[in-house]
């Protein structure tokens, strides 16, 4: 089912407006188009449309683009000429919530949440990895007939660990 939107630069205006922020991502912009103006897209859709939006408003000098630090999105924020074409529209009215589907976690803050669950699953992960080396480690001196086949496995835990450091630096640096 195609679902054209209309009157897309108020949807936008509104969303933006409605969030009222110093700076907004695309995924927040969805976020509120979604959630509180009903739009008529699902989300990786509306995630699209949003995109497109904004890169226009940019190239017209609306809004102001920067790229946000650790990860790869960009964050918008208003121009007085912003403000000033806003006033041309007509705005579309922000629905109310319902109380038991209100979401206070903006999409970033859903965004650092997930990495640092994953965070912790890799240290989790590297601990028990670890410890399995350490044991092939102990086992090698106790067991001297198995030597080849526990250094094979020792090695195979070393090469997971630092597999595993890899990941964990990398969501390191992505939060802070």
């Amino acid at each position: 089912m195609n679902t054209r939107v209309v009157n897309a630069e108020s949807y936008i205006f509104s969303a933006i407006i409605s969030i009222d922020i110093k700076g907004f991502t695309t995924c927040e912009l969805a976020h509120a188009l979604v959630e509180q103006f009903n739009f008529p897209k699902n989300m990786p859709k509306t995630m699209a449309f949003s995109y497109r939006h904004l890169q226009s408003l940019v190239k017209k000098g609306l809004l102001i683009k920067k790229r946000k630090r650790g990860i790869y999105q960009h964050i918008y924020s208003r121009t007085v000429d912003f403000n000033e074409y806003a006033q041309t529209l007509e705005l579309i009215a922000q629905n109310e919530p319902e109380p038991a589907h209100q979401n206070n976690t903006s999409p970033i803050c859903s965004h650092y949440e997930m990495m640092n669950i994953l965070l912790k699953k890799y240290q989790h992960e590297l601990e028990v990895t670890t410890g399995q080396k350490e044991v092939y480690d102990e086992l090698i001196n106790d067991l001297p007939g198995h030597n080849a086949e526990l250094k094979s496995m020792s090695d195979r835990q070393y090469k997971k660990v630092v597999r595993i450091n890899a990941k964990i630096e990398v969501l390191a640096s992505m939060i802070s």
